[in-house]
């Protein structure tokens, strides 16, 4: 969906730049730090929740900075898009307080 439908809408119709890790992250920089770097250098962080998503450890780290971001910096930098309909059990408090 990422590929498909955001990419072509986000960086094609309206120029904005994604940070996408296949494409973006730093080759040899440790994950965590291509993380930091890419959420605090961004205007806005997008996270796409799905099942898969709350499966990753890495996705869950992107939304802790993100959200560590979003309370140091007393700014509205995250946005949470919904893929699929998730119960709130499921949920951890970073995405639950949005």
């Amino acid at each position: 969906w990422v590929m498909r439908e955001l990419l072509p809408k986000l960086e094609g119709e309206q120029g904005w730049k994604l940070c996408l890790h296949h494409r973006d992250f730093e080759p040899g920089k440790p994950i965590v730090d291509n993380i930091t770097d890419a959420i605090y250098g961004s205007r806005k962080t997008i996270c796409v929740i799905s099942h898969r998503y709350l499966m990753s450890e890495w996705c869950s780290r992107e939304i802790q900075v993100a959200s560590f971001r979003l309370f140091d910096e007393r700014k509205d930098v995250l946005i949470l898009v919904f893929l699929e309909e998730i119960p709130a059990s499921l949920l951890s408090p970073y995405h639950r307080m949005r």
